[in-house]
This record gives C-alpha cells, sequence and structure tokens, in this order.
C-alpha cells in the first residue's frame, strides 16, 4: 500500500506540475495578445493601418477648424475675381466654377475618408476576430439587438 500512495503522490505531483506549465504557457500567450508591442512585432502593416484609421476616426469624431486660405482683394487689378494670398501671391477665383470645385474637392475628400475608415474598422474586427474567437458573432447579434430598439424614424412626430 505504501508503494501504491506513492505513486499516487507522484502522478498528482505530475500533474500539478504539468497543470502550472500550462497555466503559465497561457499566461504568457495572454500576455502577448494584450501587449502592443508584441502585435506590432507580429503584425507591422495591419498595426499601421489600424493606426491610420484610429487617427482618421479620431480626427473625424473630435473635428476641429478647417484650415483656409485667407484671400483679400488685389490691389494691382479692379477685377472682382483677383485675388492675392496673404503671401502676396495672385489668385484668379471663377465665383460659382470655383465653389463647385471646392464642392467637388470636399465630396471626394469625404468618400476618401469613408472608405479609409470603413477599412480601419473591418481590419480592426478581423484582428479582434483573431484575438477573441467568437467576437464577429457577438457583434452581430448586439447590433441586430440594437437595430431592433432603435425608434422608427418615420413614425417620430416633430412637434
Amino acid at each position: 500500500m505504501g508503494e501504491n500512495s506513492e505513486q499516487i503522490g507522484r502522478y498528482i505531483e505530475e500533474r500539478r506540475n504539468r497543470l502550472n506549465n500550462n497555466i503559465s504557457e497561457l499566461e504568457d500567450k495572454l500576455k502577448d495578445a494584450v501587449d502592443w508591442r508584441v502585435q506590432v512585432d507580429e503584425r507591422p502593416m495591419a498595426m499601421l493601418g489600424l493606426a491610420f484609421g484610429a487617427g482618421l476616426l479620431l480626427s473625424a469624431i473630435i473635428g476641429g477648424p478647417r484650415r483656409s486660405t485667407r484671400r483679400k482683394p488685389s490691389s494691382t487689378s479692379g477685377s472682382p475675381g483677383n485675388y492675392e494670398t496673404e503671401a502676396g501671391q495672385s489668385d484668379f477665383q471663377g465665383g460659382a466654377d470655383s465653389n463647385r470645385r471646392a464642392s467637388s474637392a470636399s465630396r471626394t475628400l469625404d468618400n476618401l475618408k469613408g472608405a479609409l475608415v470603413g477599412v480601419a474598422i473591418t481590419k480592426c474586427a478581423e484582428f479582434l476576430e483573431e484575438l477573441l474567437p467568437g467576437f464577429t458573432d457577438q457583434y452581430h447579434k448586439t447590433e441586430a439587438r440594437n437595430s431592433t430598439n432603435e425608434p422608427d424614424s418615420s413614425s417620430a412626430r416633430v412637434n
């Protein structure tokens, strides 16, 4: 019986050591999974895209004043469309045509921002799914639940 109890004791000790090793290994993997430095080392382009997308998203959320070049009427010409920038360079603006070009450029920039944010969000979701299996399923369930809780805007009345 003494030999049996010693064998059982060694078996239990061996199992305990294996479990401790497995737990240590899991802790290391978890630390690596949430350590941004390790993620940057393993996936530099994905992290660069994520950082870029986060910056775009943050700038879209926070916003801020748009920079514009202030212009003053040129003193060299009485033409109403001739303007001079603060640096003293002459610049001809064609009124409505210039506004149309600015509007088109603004729409194009907005489209580019939207596309980049969409790609960044998609990459972020893919990264989270890889890091946390089942994330996408839970996200879709939450999205569906939230979409059913939103009030119908067509039935809302404004007094």
